[in-house]
């Protein structure tokens, strides 16, 4: 029996299943019985279309296999083993490595409870941090506000979180106590600083996940007392200076009737309502930055703003900058989606939603502006069917590489299996979009390698690439 799997490597997209090939060939001269699992990795995360069939002396059979694994797997380099199990003959077992490289994405959420706390000079609250991604996160918690008024202390400091892991954090927010005044509303934002030393340095802005919440500082004294300390000193004069405050007291009382008349008529319209309330009226800003899984931003990536109830017709097309930065801001309040959008990428709606029924819902908010947690866009994969022609196109062997001007120009990124068609030869899971070179080799003839651009997710037909083989001079 002879076993063989492709490709022998796979770059794990989460959500996308990687596609293997087992292809087994009974070499006896009797009938056998064969058996196909993978060992490694439970069996709902690598179903096989085919795991027991029978084989005819000389008959050769290929089996899909899909690997799919689960979102929080550990992020690194993995070995699942395929083994091909002979029956009824020698019992003869073949064990297939296959390296699955699950790339490295972090996911932090973040939660201020309580979401308001009054107090005097501090106010104490607890920060919620759970790590939703499949790999460890490090970083330490800062405080920021709007005023750079405000001083932070956590307890721990650092966050020390593994996949899967959730921890509870003390914070106490503090600023000088005011001596005067009305409760005063000290708006803040926690972050999980991802940033180096050199990017702090440089002062690059936060990017980590983030939650906010809201210290409502009382004053020492409140104007309700300094109103009441005015009232007696009202009467005082009014004692001294009867008539004369007399007067004062009668026009004030007429005027305080007219303003309430004049708040009675503007509860009753629209246009007076409408007055009032343009105070808390937007603009309101939203921003984030998306994490490239290449660390570049394709030309024409932008974030699309639709409102909650309409994920039809995007409201704004944002366009994102070279470094992933984006922000934005609506006219009125209320509740927005963001989809991500862009060449070579899987649509994907905040926060990593597949489609709009599942996708977060974000309030448009006035102030400093509502931070969105950093979108982590998906490759798409493509594929190439090239057809070999020549006087004996059996055998050949066809070869995908990165193209000059790549990261890696030269690397081997997929060998070609053998269609039904003679000649034809198929190429799947190629990442895209990206340049590469196919070729063609085979013992005793020559061949002219082909460059070939594949878009985003493009299949390419063997219509569109040929390659001749020529017989090599003796």
């Amino acid at each position: 029996m002879i076993a063989d799997v492709t490709p022998t490597s796979l770059v794990h997209q989460r959500g996308i299943p990687g596609e293997l090939t087992v292809r087994v060939e009974n070499v006896r001269d009797t009938i056998i019985g064969v058996s196909v699992r993978v060992l490694g990795a439970d069996p709902d995360w690598a179903p096989v279309s085919e795991p027991g069939f029978s084989l005819f002396p000389g008959e050769a059979r290929s089996i899909g296999l899909r690997v799919l694994l689960p979102d929080a797997f550990p992020a690194g380099s993995h070995i699942v083993t395929v083994q091909v199990q002979e029956h009824g003959g020698s019992e003869e077992s073949v064990l297939l490595p296959v390296r699955v490289q699950v790339n490295a994405q972090e996911l932090l959420l973040l939660t201020v409870r309580p979401p308001m706390v009054p107090g005097g000079g501090h106010a104490d609250f607890w920060v919620r941090a759970e790590n939703t991604g499949n790999t460890a996160v490090s970083h330490p918690l800062v405080g920021q506000d709007e005023e750079d008024s405000l001083d932070f202390e956590f307890s721990p400091r650092r966050l020390d979180l593994a996949p899967g892991q959730r921890t509870r954090v003390a914070l106490t927010v503090s600023r000088r106590r005011p001596l005067t005044g009305m409760p005063a509303p000290r708006m803040f934002t926690v972050h999980a600083d991802s940033r180096t030393h050199l990017e702090t340095s440089a002062g690059v802005p936060l990017d980590g996940a983030a939650a906010q919440g809201v210290f409502l500082q009382k004053p020492r004294i409140h104007r309700v007392v300094l109103s009441l300390a005015g009232t007696v000193l009202t009467v005082l004069v009014v004692v001294c200076i009867a008539v004369f405050t007399m007067g004062v007291v009668l026009e004030k009382n007429d005027l305080d009737k007219n303003n309430v008349e004049q708040r009675v008529r503007a509860v009753g319209d629209p246009a007076a309502r409408a007055a009032l309330a343009a105070e808390e009226a937007c603009p309101c800003q939203f921003y984030g930055r998306i994490l490239a899984p290449n660390g570049t931003i394709g030309n024409g990536t932008m974030v699309e703003v639709y409102t909650a109830d309409n994920a039809e017709s995007p409201l704004l097309d944002v366009h994102v900058g070279v470094r992933g930065v984006w922000t934005t801001s609506v006219t009125e309040r209320g509740e927005y989606r963001f989809r991500l959008v862009g060449p070579g990428l899987v649509p994907i709606w905040f926060s990593q939603a597949k489609d709009a029924d599942r996708a977060t819902p974000v309030a448009a908010v006035p102030g400093p502006g509502v931070r969105l947690a950093s979108f982590v866009p998906e490759l798409t994969l493509g594929s190439m069917r090239v057809m070999v022609d020549g006087d004996d196109p059996s055998g050949a062997r066809v070869e995908v590489r990165l193209s000059d001007g790549t990261a890696a120009p030269g690397a081997l990124v997929a060998t070609g299996v053998p269609q039904e068609e003679e000649g034809v030869y198929l190429l799947a899971d190629l990442p895209s979009p990206a340049s590469y070179t196919v070729s063609v080799a085979k013992a005793g003839y020559v061949s002219t390698p082909v460059p070939v651009r594949l878009a985003g997710g493009e299949d390419r037909d063997l219509e569109v690439v040929k390659l001749t083989l020529e017989q090599a001079p003796s």
